[in-house]
């Protein structure tokens, strides 16, 4: 029960909600059931060759259900989401040094191939947005059905871009660039969705509200459409 209401006030606007919730009411709880639980998020980063970042970590056993990003920047060199959809996706499960599971470029962990090309809706993945020119902006999902990530102990995904166009000296001179002048930002809004055996997540802070509706959570100012 929520002691103070007045915490969830951050418009000026009266809403109202219509839900409907389908359950099944069990006769008793089993052992290897798990409680749904779901986070979201937005965040904003200095995207550069070195770029290594977690995006997500949860403690305890359960399963990854899937996920949803939306992406966006008006960085000119990203246009497109190049350079952006290298990053690998990596899932270390129960403390791991080495990630159980590799994805080598986010297009890859939701599904696709070279890049994010044309809007597609499915039953487990799909680009239900994009617009490649600047701002560029992406929405994808996946949900993983039969092949979920299990884990016992804690379950960890870190995008990493420090292998990505390595022997690309003029792409690693451009990235090195941007990063002295203070560009390359890039944003994310990440939701997860998770099964898990014990109740409870430690969210991150809700940003205000003017910051999760930009289309654009940190521009990269001073730079010009004709730019590369």
């Amino acid at each position: 029960m929520l002691r103070d209401p007045s915490l969830l006030v951050d418009t000026a606007y009266n809403l109202a909600n219509y839900s409907f919730v389908e359950f099944e009411r069990l006769p008793s709880w089993e052992d290897d059931l798990g409680y749904f639980h779901a986070t979201w998020k937005r965040f904003a980063f200095q995207l550069h060759g070195e770029t290594d970042l977690p995006f997500f970590r949860v403690e305890g056993r359960g399963h990854l259900l899937g996920c949803a990003w939306s992406i966006c920047t008006d960085e000119p060199f990203f246009r497109g989401f190049h350079f952006i959809m290298e990053g690998n996706n990596e899932f270390r499960i129960d403390g791991e040094e080495k990630p159980r599971a590799d994805y080598l470029g986010t297009e890859d962990a939701f599904g696709f191939s070279w890049g994010f090309r044309k809007q597609f809706s499915g039953l487990y993945n799909g680009i239900n947005f994009l617009k490649s020119e600047r701002p560029s902006l992406v929405s994808v999902y996946r949900f993983r059905g039969p092949n979920v990530l299990r884990f016992n102990q804690s379950l960890a995904l870190r995008v990493n871009w420090s292998h990505e166009f390595k022997q690309d000296q003029e792409s690693q001179a451009r990235l090195a660039e941007m990063r002295r002048a203070g560009r390359g930002w890039v944003d994310y809004a990440t939701t997860y969705y998770w099964y898990q055996e014990a109740i409870g997540y430690e969210h991150d802070a809700l940003i205000p509200l003017a910051e999760r509706v930009a289309t654009v959570l940190h521009p990269n100012l001073g730079t010009t459409d004709h730019q590369e």
